[in-house]
Order: structure tokens, then sequence, then C-alpha cells
């Protein structure tokens, strides 16, 4: 055998091998993936479940009135449950874990302006103090407004990243806020919590929150429609920042959404659950709140809100006794 022949033997050899790595690589890689997708389903599934007994327990306790309530259905695909099979928080969960409470000195909701706004988006913003004041009882500042920080900006997406926003806003925090949150009108992300875009983000840990109006604004929309967003969204998230975490068993405020559409369905209110859950840390007065929400809805020509306001107001007047059950 020739020395040519023989070098062409190694290197077809050396070659099979080669592509034979190169197979067994790439099987194990997609038998890897296949597996780990398997499993995510599998605990997504087990997740469903245990949401499914979350919501039966709560419900077959038969603590709270449900009248003007609906209960939550099994999620669809593209829902948030879908996505994200959340356990939910019961009112003893919540009195437990919650670390922002009012208190002594601790009493305002801070609202900074992010700029540049939108017309639009300025002239929401005396609504939305407006209403925030209603639904959680305290005096809301709005702050003058200031530019978004430069240093949040990711140029890779266009968007204004929420992590380090809040680490500025952080700094800001006054004694005697019990909330301090900023309202902007560009699109946000949130880089290791949800992909794409974010309507907003809030802490649990610390008193801060941002929230955009951008989307809402995208479109043909009504200024009723561009408004009942910007409510829910600012309250959804100021609850977040009051130790509220998503709620699982009825139709609510605090759903977590996955898209506008999502959103839209959800209400202005909150269910039972989560209503005692913000009665106790700010000690509302339920039947005035209802009264003064009412009034905000007619001003803003969302007449459904203002007709369920009205008679959750007559609801609780005729209540035996109130919701809460547990002290302060």
């Amino acid at each position: 055998m020739s020395a040519d022949s023989s070098l062409g033997g190694r290197r077809s050899i050396l070659l099979f091998l080669l592509l034979f790595s190169i197979l067994v690589s790439w099987w194990l890689v997609v038998r890897a993936r296949n597996l780990e997708e398997g499993v995510a389903a599998e605990l997504r599934s087990e997740a469903k479940r245990g949401l499914g007994v979350r919501r039966k327990q709560l419900w077959n306790w038969k603590k709270y009135e449900e009248t003007g309530f609906v209960r939550m259905g099994p999620p669809r695909e593209g829902e948030w449950l879908a996505r994200f099979p959340e356990l939910g928080q019961t009112f003893l969960e919540y009195a437990r874990d919650c670390r922002n409470k009012r208190g002594p000195g601790r009493e305002t909701i801070a609202l900074r302006l992010l700029g540049p706004l939108s017309d639009r988006a300025r002239a929401a913003v005396l609504p939305v103090r407006r209403f925030c004041e209603a639904f959680f009882g305290l005096p809301v500042r709005v702050l003058e407004e200031r530019p978004l920080p430069e240093a949040a900006f990711r140029k890779d997406r266009g968007q204004y990243d929420v992590t380090p926003l809040l680490s500025h806003l952080e700094a800001e925090v006054q004694q005697g806020e019990l909330i301090h949150a900023a309202l902007c009108d560009r699109d946000l992300c949130w880089i290791g919590e949800l992909d794409n875009f974010c309507f907003g983000g809030a802490s649990f840990q610390r008193p801060v929150g941002v929230y955009s109006l951008h989307r809402f604004g995208l479109g043909e929309n009504r200024e009723t429609v561009y408004r009942r967003r910007a409510f829910q969204l600012v309250a959804h998230e100021l609850g977040h920042i009051l130790g509220m975490a998503h709620c699982i068993y009825y139709k609510c405020l605090m759903n977590g959404t996955n898209s506008l559409e999502e959103s839209d369905g959800a209400p202005c209110h909150l269910c039972p659950v989560c209503e005692e859950k913000l009665v106790w840390n700010l000690g509302l007065d339920r039947p005035g709140r209802e009264g003064a929400l009412s009034v905000i809805f007619k001003d803003e020509g969302l007449d459904d809100e203002a007709a369920w306001a009205e008679a959750h107001a007559a609801r609780i007047a005729g209540a035996v006794a109130p919701v809460t059950t547990l002290g302060r």
C-alpha cells in the first residue's frame, strides 16, 4: 500500500469519527432539550393542579360573600396563569408576610413623572392621582417631571429596563412615603424577568415601582379605554408594592395579565380576598372608598365601573359584619 493511500485512509477514518462525534453531540443536545421541555411541561401541569386545589380550598371555606364577584376559570392558552401557574396568596399569608404597612409617618404615595410625556399621558396624570387617592385612601403627591435616566436605556431593544429604574427610584424615597412610584410614557422591558416588554414593575422588598402608559396609546382607542387602563395598571402595581401577590381566585384588579386583551378583561375593582388585604393594611373606610371611586368613575365616563362601586357600597352597608377578621 502506498503512503498516499494510507494517508487517505486515515483521513477518511478521522473524518468519519468527526462526523460521528458531531451527530452524537447533536443527539445529546436534542435529547437534553426534549427532557428539559418535558420536565418544564410536567412542572407547569403540576402547578396548574396545585392552583386548582388552592382555589377549591378557599371557595369551599365560604368565608367571603361572593355577590358581585366572578370566580376565575381554568387558564386558557396564552393567558398569564397558563404561562405562570402561580399559587396565589390568601389573606392570612399576606398578613404574615407583608413588609410594607401603613403606619405613623408612612402615609403618603409619591408619584414621580419621568419624561418625556405625550400630551395624552400628561392629561391623565391628574385623573390617575385622584383615582389612587380614592383607591388607597391616602394622599398622593405628584413630583416634578424629570427625564428618564439614560443609564436605564437598552439601545439593543429601544426600551428602558425596569431594574435600574427601580434602583434609581429607591434613591429618591423620602421620609413619610409609604410608596414611591414613577409614571412614564416610554416602552419598558424587564431583563431576566419578562420577555419582550412589560407595562411596569414593582418591588416586594422596596417601596418603589415604575409604570408605562406607552402601549395604552398605540392604535385607535377611546379616552375612556386609555384612562381605565391607566387606573388599572397603577393600582395593580401599587398593590404589589404593598405586598399583594397576583390573585388567582376571582376576576380581580390584581389578576396577572399577559396582554392588553387579558388586561382589558380584568375589572377595576378588587375581589373580596384582595380587598380584605388592603383594608387591613391601610385601615380603609370601605363604603366611603367605594363612594369616592364611583364619583371618579362617573367623571371619567366609566359608567359600568361606577355602577359596580355603588352596588358594592350598598352591599357593604347591608353586611352583618366587616370582611376583615384579623387585627392590624
